[in-house]
């Protein structure tokens, strides 16, 4: 898996970290060092080549992986601005755009780490004896000593699909959270926030024409990074549109897919934006599901067991070499709608008034009722704990900025770690990693904020935003005409005729049937073989309640409920520890990343 590697003072060896990452056969890696400080970088080499960067010279060296889109004035090569990162840390990545997880060292040993601001490249790090971090949490379960499961971080699995925060699978081990910097010296680590959005209640009356003047201004930075082919994941609904009418602008051609998810009317919108774009647009079929089975053992390695893989689409695509035939770098709009208004809905914000924050997450958030996570999970653990930390450890000033500053670093434990499965095969993008764009889409106006039906306690939304509508209306190519996938109406027709659209579809969706994961898992031979076995390894675990497996494996298979979310976390969990603890599972990968140093 392309990211950084380290220890400072070297207590660890950097090369052998490397080797731990899941890697490809084109994959290169390069190593510097300073003092005791030793740094790797693993890249696609050629493939994505404006990504990824290592210095060493003058007593300091550095690695980065992924794109700087605007450095500060100040820095007009790697070797100042890591120099600037080590010197001034805060201020010089408050003033930097992008990408990327970066690293860097002087020869007095003191080291800085540090994610960008929306947390789009994890980063995992452990203190015990000396200090070592990398991009996956499993190049360092070998570094400890007796590694055990992270109770909380298994709850925060069934729970909600993914672990939250600083938590881990592994006991010990921590991710970066976004926007922080990291500084090890002297045996101490502290970690800081350099970057906060201003979340507030904008009354520019041009609102909708000012962000998108920001957006197109974001995507034509990360546009500047790119070098060789460009991929678009292009849906049929109305983030990814203006994200390929945006780069339409910047760029002559680029190469869309869409896959093609049953019920979900996807292509034939897809099909139309990109022919009004003029440019190609491939359909790709999900599946078949043996085909599924036999990557997902990668696609959980790839996300360190801390995604589950329902979550996960076109992982076959993704990993049987198709993607990567397709284009160097790919971009793609989720988890965009968070910035159009869909960060904070009517309700929640009535919920987050009465001082309910950890509710209101959890009822946003979780996948099943946290009495049913506290059963399937034996332990001594409260299912919601993670979130209570969260919005305890917030320093936003005001309980409805805690709550959206929550939600965006959201994006970072679910969307950004799941985006390591095609980041594995080509270089991402995503276009919103303006800090200008960020804190315009933070100062919002209320009345931009995601709306639910009247009388419904918040259950039933509006199909999507208004502003996400009147952003459409202002893009070029006539994309305001094409049907929107959720609701099958053009985005010039008004809202509350969107919202009669999708109440319809969800109607119909409900009458034929389950999902498709869900309806896999209970009629392919080998998916079935592949998970039950898989839960059935779970069931003998000390952490995993047997019973409560064995009750939710029925009551799936009766057709009685989908539980497909929970046997994807709980199977994510144990294929994981299977290969990483258990040191017994079968290999996932082969070989050696070639190194340089």
């Amino acid at each position: 898996m392309p990211g950084i590697v380290g220890s400072a003072p070297d207590g660890g060896d950097v090369r052998a970290l490397s080797e731990s990452l899941t890697h490809e056969s084109w994959y290169e890696c390069d190593r510097v060092s300073t003092g005791d400080a030793a740094l790797g970088v693993i890249h696609h080499g050629e493939k994505d080549a404006s990504s990824d960067l290592w210095y060493e010279g003058d007593g300091i060296a550095g690695v980065l992986h992924g794109v700087v889109s605007k450095a500060p004035p100040s820095t007009s090569n790697p070797g100042e601005f890591f120099r600037a990162v080590l010197d001034r840390p805060t201020e010089t990545l408050a003033a930097t755009d992008g990408l990327f997880t970066l690293a860097c060292a002087d020869a007095d040993d003191r080291l800085v780490l540090s994610t960008d601001k929306l947390g789009s490249r994890p980063c995992y790090y452990r203190e015990s004896n000396d200090f070592l971090f990398a991009s996956e949490v499993s190049a360092l379960a070998p570094t400890l000593d007796d590694p055990t499961l992270d109770l909380q971080a298994i709850s925060d699995m069934v729970l909600f699909g993914h672990t939250w925060g600083e938590s881990t699978l592994l006991d010990g081990v921590s991710e970066l959270r976004p926007a922080r910097v990291l500084t090890h010296a002297d045996g101490e680590t502290t970690v800081d926030r350099y970057w906060r959005p201003s979340f507030g209640r904008s009354v520019d009356v041009d609102y909708p024409r000012t962000l998108l003047r920001e957006y197109r201004a974001s995507v034509r930075d990360v546009v500047g990074t790119v070098e060789g082919t460009t991929g678009v994941w292009l849906s049929g609904g109305l983030d990814s549109r203006m994200m390929a009418s945006a780069l339409r602008e910047e760029l002559d051609a680029f190469h869309t897919m869409t896959y093609e998810i049953p019920d979900e009317d996807e292509s034939e919108p897809a099909r139309r934006v990109a022919a009004a774009l003029g440019v190609e647009n491939d359909r790709i079929e999900l599946g078949p599901p043996d085909a599924f089975a036999d990557v997902l053992d990668r696609a959980i390695r790839l996300t360190d067991g801390m995604v589950a893989w329902s979550y996960l689409i076109n992982t076959t695509h993704m990993l049987d070499g198709r993607l990567a035939a397709a284009a160097d770098v790919v971009f793609e709009a989720a988890p965009q709608e968070l910035y159009f208004g869909d960060d904070i809905w009517d309700y929640q914000r009535q919920l987050v008034r009465n001082g309910s924050l950890t509710d209101a997450l959890a009822s946003r958030y979780a996948v099943v009722d946290p009495r049913d996570a506290a059963a399937l999970v034996d332990g001594d653990v409260d299912p919601v704990d993670s979130l209570r930390q969260e919005v305890t450890a917030n320093d936003h000033p005001d309980a409805e900025s805690v709550f959206r500053d929550v939600v965006w670093h959201r994006a970072a434990y679910g969307h950004f770690r799941s985006s390591r499965v095609p980041r594995s095969q080509v270089g991402t993008r995503v276009p919103f990693a303006a800090s200008d764009f960020l804190n315009v889409a933070a100062d919002r106006p209320p009345r931009y904020h995601k709306r639910t039906v009247p009388h419904t306690g918040g259950r039933v939304s509006i199909a999507t935003t208004s502003l996400k509508l009147e952003l459409t209306r202002m893009m070029n190519h006539g994309l305001d005409e094409i049907p929107y996938q959720r609701t099958g109406l053009a985005p010039s027709a008004p809202q509350w005729l969107h919202t009669v659209g999708l109440a319809k579809k969800r109607l119909r969706k409900r009458l034929r049937g389950p999902k498709l994961y869900a309806h896999w898992y209970r009629t392919d031979p080998t998916l079935r073989s592949y998970l039950d076995d898989l839960l059935d390894s779970a069931a003998s675990r000390p952490h995993f309640d047997a019973d409560a497996i064995a009750a939710l494996r029925s009551a799936h298979l009766d057709g009685k409920d989908n539980h497909i979310k929970p046997i994807a976390a709980i199977t994510s969990v144990e294929r994981w520890t299977q290969e990483h603890l258990d040191r017994s599972g079968r290999p996932i990968t082969n070989g050696k990343v070639p190194t340089r140093s």
